[in-house]
């Protein structure tokens, strides 16, 4: 089931006027909730534990049937109602339905899994790692995001044919953790991250949208958001600024792109202290905090972590509260007791990644706030990466050339305290991303993938006092007037 293909929202306006109507059915509620009791604990009672078969490159349950998705797309869209309602009971009730007509697709990926071998759990050697990541950043000059932009003469702010937003942010984010590993003798990797920094700061939009690039003849996901500019012009909106795009009615595609932009802003703040970052980041947050929730639980993240940053870098608690409206009716839902989210677009392991390193930002914003529900999210993180290892550990690294899964069990590893089993799925992944999938990157002429540069960072021990930027709180600057 893919979220792209629900009901727009004048649809779910039209089917539930006041826009929180509760879930219905033909059914009255008591039958209803007999129904579900006898249905869904079948469905849910499988999704305990690794599924091990879900993911098998050989016995792949397969993309559902569209008799399984048209029956469905009404539940999630009864899922969504009860989201954007704040309705904890509703969205349980919904979820379980969904869950139950999903049936043996819950939680199993849209496409087939492709894993790179050999499984290798040996600790990787720190110091050969750290040499060979130093050199691949090296190799890089001229060709990240912005340096392309550039070499293409499209002056700042004029996206069209030009990288996505989001490479130029996991590069930048790739330098500063480089840096602040200590591998940056002479500065050069700040430097060229302030330049990128300057570059994502060029393109935020007056109302604070960092923005997709508006590119009519492009392919895939640039045709998809041209034709989301034309259905805006139909209207008689204009969703296009200097050449990107600045609004997605509601689709929550820009999320992604804005969300990353926004909390690298607040990273690049700590580490430099150029207060233009934050306020940078305060207009996208005041942007993102004005979007409605949408029915990707992964595209919801991206606001909720931009959301929960603010929080650690200012103390407003009405940036927490905006976080947790996110995290616990926009993301939380959707996860099944096994860890994993239960929509087929979200089981596949790049967005299973993306969405534990999400739950890892709401962590560190609770704690800061001391908030009791800390507990309970950190096992909702711990389930999903014990699912993530389990995957790994199973079958091998898949989607490595992206590496998120190395980024979620580096970050997470470093928010509580580990699992042995993560460890050893890191290693693994460490292992291949350096290794056969390093050598055949590098026959096409390309580089590691960035989160290698996590794994080298949050990796190393640390004492008291000496945690690292991302993971810090407030996250700020240190202040270097004290003794």
């Amino acid at each position: 089931m893919v979220p792209a293909r629900l009901r727009s929202d004048k649809a779910l306006h039209r089917r539930h006027p006041a826009g929180v109507a509760p879930v219905r059915s033909r059914l009255g509620r008591s039958c209803r909730r007999l129904l579900i009791g006898l249905l869904a604990p079948l469905a849910l009672g499988a999704a305990e534990g690794f599924d091990a078969e879900a993911f098998s490159p050989t016995n792949w349950p397969g993309k559902a049937p569209e008799a399984v998705v048209r029956a469905a797309r009404p539940l999630m869209q009864d899922l969504l109602v009860a989201m954007r309602a704040q309705s904890t009971s509703d969205q349980r009730l919904a979820r379980d339905r969904l869950v139950a007509a999903l049936g043996r697709y819950a939680g199993v990926p849209e496409e087939r899994p492709v894993y790179g071998q050999p499984i290798d759990p040996t600790p990787p050697d720190r110091q050969r790692l750290e040499s060979v990541w130093r050199a691949a950043l090296v190799a890089q000059d001229g060709r990240r995001g912005w340096e392309q932009a550039r070499q293409r003469e499209v002056a700042p702010g004029e996206g069209g044919k030009v990288p996505r937003l989001r490479v130029s942010e996991r590069q930048i984010r790739a330098l500063l953790q480089t840096h602040e590993a200590g591998l940056d003798p002479d500065g050069e990797f700040l430097r060229r991250a302030r330049e990128g920094l300057d570059y994502l700061l060029s393109t935020q939009s007056t109302g604070g949208v960092f923005g997709f690039p508006y590119d009519p003849g492009g392919p895939g996901l640039r045709k998809a958001a041209a034709a989301v500019v034309e259905r805006g012009r139909s209207r008689g909106q204009t969703l296009v600024e200097r050449g990107w795009v600045i609004d997605d009615l509601g689709e929550g595609g820009l999320n992604f792109d804005h969300g990353m932009c926004g909390a690298l802003m607040i990273h690049g703040y700590a580490v430099t202290g150029e207060p233009r970052y934050l306020d940078a980041a305060v207009r996208a947050g005041q942007w993102a905090r004005g979007r409605p929730l949408g029915p990707n639980f992964n595209y919801n993240g991206f606001l909720g972590v931009l959301l929960a940053r603010l929080y650690r870098a200012t103390g407003d608690a009405s940036w927490l509260e905006a976080a947790r409206v996110v995290f616990e009716h926009g993301v939380l839902p959707g996860q099944l007791p096994n860890g994993r989210w239960l929509d087929q677009h979200n089981a596949k392991i790049q967005y299973h990644a993306i969405l534990c390193a999400q739950l890892g930002e709401y962590l560190l914003a609770l704690r800061f706030a001391q908030d009791p529900s800390a507990g309970r999210v950190e096992q909702c993180l711990r389930r999903g990466l014990d699912n993530l290892a389990a995957e790994i550990a199973t079958y091998g690294t898949n989607n490595a050339e992206e590496a998120l899964s190395l980024l979620a069990l580096s970050f997470g590893s470093r928010v509580v305290e580990p699992a042995p089993a993560w460890k050893q799925a890191t290693s693994v992944a460490v292992n291949y991303v350096t290794g056969p999938l390093a050598e055949r990157l590098r026959s096409r002429g390309g580089g590691l993938p960035e989160p290698v540069a996590a794994w080298v960072l949050w990796s190393r021990p640390s004492g008291p006092g000496e945690e690292t930027v991302e993971l810090r709180s407030p996250l700020r600057p240190p202040d270097r007037s004290s003794p």
